[in-house]
């Protein structure tokens, strides 16, 4: 069924993304445009990958903007409400430089990261001060568990042969060791 018991002791599900595709001339589209007239090409989550499972289960992440544009250091952020420091308003933003446009699947597996930490949000696991902070270090960014979960959402994109494992083995670092 895809339901387990996470490391937080609460019941979680997994959606089989091996079926997940990314509409390459939408993604085109938007990476030749990104960034022109000093704004991010922008489109909806559903026109760009096609993942109706997804899209049946959370239907609020159907018209989720997301974002081509250059980005600092990052390749991805989802940004779950409006950030009055830097007036990012909600949304993903894939950082179309360090997105090669013939990588479909690295597109697919960067957005699915981030599509990730949007339904941490939706299922309450976002919450104030589980964003990291400008304080933290590299490996403590690493080591939040909302990251360690997204990663691994990307990995079993990436190798389907862990999806016959329970996701809470397939992590790359385990909740004992962040």
């Amino acid at each position: 069924t895809g339901a387990f018991i996470g490391a937080d002791g609460k019941p979680k599900f997994e959606i089989d993304t091996s079926n997940v595709t990314v509409d390459k001339d939408k993604l085109l589209g938007l990476y030749m445009y990104g960034g022109s007239l000093g704004k991010a090409a922008e489109a909806p989550l559903s026109q760009i990958i096609e993942f109706p499972e997804l899209f049946e289960n959370y239907p609020q992440l159907s018209d989720m903007p997301v974002r081509f544009k250059p980005l600092q250091g990052n390749i991805g952020r989802y940004t779950p409400e409006m950030d009055p420091r830097f007036r990012l308003p909600k949304g993903i933003d894939i950082d179309l430089h360090k997105i090669p446009t013939q990588d479909l699947k690295g597109t697919a597996s960067a957005l699915l990261h981030e599509v990730q930490h949007a339904v941490q949000d939706i299922e309450g696991f976002l919450q104030r001060g589980s964003v990291p902070s400008d304080l933290m270090t590299r490996n403590e960014y690493l080591g939040l568990p909302l990251e360690i979960e997204a990663r691994n959402v990307q990995r079993r994109f990436e190798d389907p042969t862990l999806r016959t494992q329970l996701p809470e083995t397939t992590v790359d670092i385990f909740p004992d060791t962040a």
